[in-house]
């Protein structure tokens, strides 16, 4: 795994921080929009970046929005 980091915005409910932190993941909070969780997994490395309306961005393969499909 790439950085044990992930990315998802403000909004996103606190249970990820209450879920991840402890499996020594580090969560980064971003502004809201895909585009600010691309950025800062371009930033910060990390594993994967999530937005609240359902995008995910997996970095290994792509920094655009749902890129695994």
């Amino acid at each position: 795994m790439n950085d044990m980091k992930i990315s998802t915005p403000v909004n996103s409910s606190s249970l990820v921080e209450d879920v991840l932190q402890p499996l020594g993941c580090e969560v980064i909070r971003t502004e809201v929009g895909d585009i600010q969780v691309a950025q800062a997994l371009h930033k910060n490395g990390g594993f994967l970046g999530g937005e609240t309306s359902g995008t995910y961005i997996w970095p290994n393969f792509h920094l655009g929005p749902d890129s695994i499909v």
